[in-house]
C-alpha cells in the first residue's frame, strides 16, 4: 500500500497539512507587515518566537510543532480508522470523549460539553456555536476516505461538522472536504479543485460566492504580493479586538478565526501556488491572519494534488520528529479505511449491474 498513488496522496495531505499548520503557526494572528518586521520572509519551519511580540501563541514552540488544527484533524483520522470507512458526527464524538486532551478553541470546547453531558446529540451539538475554523480546518480526513468522490465528501463533512457548527462555517468544511475529495484524483488540477470546492454547496450558502470573489482576484492580479494587498483591502472580516478577558492582541497582530475569510484566502492562493506544495504554503505562512490554519489547510489540499513525494523531505522529517503522533501511520490506516470503501462501491456496483440486466423468463414483472 505504501508504493501507491493512493498513499503517497494520503500522506501528502496528512503530512502537507501538519507541515502548513507548524509553518504557519509561528506567524499566526500577525498581519503580514508584521510578518515582515519580524521575520522578513518566513519559508521554511521556524520554531516560535520567544516573546509576545513575536508570538501570539505558544512563546517558544520548537520548529515543526503542530497546532490544534492538526491535533482535531488527527482525532477525525482516529474515528475513521476505528470506523474502518466513513464517519458521522457520533463516531467523532466517541473518538473525542474516549481520547480529547489539550487545548482547544471555544466551539469545540462548547461541542465536547454537550456531548459529555449528553445535553445534545453530536450531529446537534454545533447549533448556536460561534464560526470559527475549527471544522474546516480538521475536515481534510473526510475529504480522504471519500476520495474521487466530492459530492460524498461534502455530504459527509455535512454531518460530521455538525458536532461543532451550523451555518457558514459548517459550508466551510464541506468545501474543502470536496476539494481534498477531488485532489486525490489522478487527473485532478487546480481548476477542478475550486471547483469541487463551490460545486455542493447550497446555493444561499455564503462561502461559495467568497472563494469565486478571492479566486477573481487571484487571476486579476496575477502575483502574491498583489492578492495579499488586494484581499486585505476587500475580503477581510471585522473581528472583535477589544480586551475581553485580558486577550486584546498587540499592535501587528489579530485574533481572527473566521472561515468566511480563511476559506477564500486559501483558494485564492491555491490559485497564485498552481498547486505547488512548497509554494502554497509559504504564500500562506507569510499571508498573516489566521496563517497555521490558512497553511495547513492548503498544505492538506496541496499535498494530496502533489503528493508526499512533491514535499520537502526534511520538512517532513522535521514534522514528524517534533509530534507524537506519526502522520505516516494515520495515513496507513485512513488508506485501508479507503480501501474498505472501495470494496463496497465495487458490491454495490456489481448489484445495480445486476439490475440492469435483463429479465429472465421466469422473473415476475408486476
Amino acid at each position: 500500500m505504501r508504493d501507491t498513488r493512493l498513499f503517497n496522496a494520503v500522506y501528502g495531505s496528512l503530512v502537507g497539512g501538519a507541515i502548513g499548520d507548524a509553518m504557519g503557526g509561528a506567524t499566526e494572528m500577525m498581519t503580514y507587515e508584521h510578518i515582515s518586521h519580524v521575520f522578513g520572509v518566513v519559508n521554511s519551519l521556524h520554531p516560535r518566537g520567544a516573546t509576545p511580540e513575536t508570538a501570539r501563541f505558544e512563546p517558544g514552540a520548537p520548529a515543526g510543532q503542530v497546532t490544534d488544527d492538526t491535533r482535531l484533524r488527527n482525532l477525525l483520522c482516529g474515528a475513521i480508522i476505528r470506523k474502518g470507512g466513513r464517519v458521522t458526527a457520533d463516531d467523532w464524538a466517541e473518538t473525542w470523549l474516549a481520547e480529547m486532551e489539550g487545548w482547544f478553541y471555544t466551539p469545540v470546547v462548547n461541542a465536547y460539553h454537550k456531548v459529555f453531558t449528553k445535553t445534545a446529540p453530536p450531529r446537534e451539538a454545533g447549533r448556536g456555536n460561534m464560526g470559527s475554523n475549527s471544522t474546516a480546518m480538521s475536515i481534510s480526513p473526510v475529504g480522504l476516505v471519500n476520495a474521487c468522490d466530492p459530492r460524498q465528501a461534502a455530504l459527509d463533512a455535512y454531518n460530521v461538522a455538525g458536532l461543532v457548527h451550523e451555518g457558514y462555517a459548517r459550508d466551510a468544511a464541506c468545501a474543502i472536504a470536496a476539494a481534498v475529495a477531488d485532489a486525490v484524483r489522478v487527473e485532478a488540477t487546480v481548476d477542478s479543485i475550486v471547483l469541487a470546492a463551490v460545486q455542493f454547496l447550497a446555493a444561499d450558502n455564503d462561502i461559495g460566492w467568497r472563494v469565486e470573489k478571492a479566486v477573481g482576484l487571484a487571476r486579476s492580479q496575477g502575483t502574491y504580493e498583489g492578492f495579499r494587498r488586494a484581499f486585505y483591502d476587500t475580503m477581510l472580516l471585522p473581528w472583535p479586538q477589544k480586551a475581553l478577558l485580558g486577550s486584546k492582541p498587540l499592535e501587528g497582530f489579530y485574533d481572527t478565526a473566521e472561515p468566511r475569510e480563511t476559506v477564500p484566502a486559501v483558494f485564492g492562493l491555491l490559485i497564485i501556488a498552481g498547486g505547488d506544495f512548497a509554494r502554497s504554503v509559504i504564500c500562506a505562512t507569510n499571508f498573516g491572519r489566521d496563517a497555521d490554519t490558512i497553511a495547513s489547510i492548503l498544505g492538506s489540499i496541496a499535498g494530496a494534488l502533489g503528493g508526499a513525494m512533491s514535499i520537502p523531505r526534511h520538512w517532513i522529517e522535521t514534522v514528524e520528529a517534533a509530534n507524537p503522533v506519526s502522520q505516516r501511520v494515520l495515513a496507513a490506516g485512513l488508506c485501508e479505511a479507503i480501501e474498505h470503501e472501495a470494496v463496497a462501491a465495487r458490491r454495490r456496483l456489481l448489484s445495480l449491474e445486476a439490475l440492469v440486466s435483463p429479465l429472465g423468463k421466469t422473473d415476475p414483472i408486476d
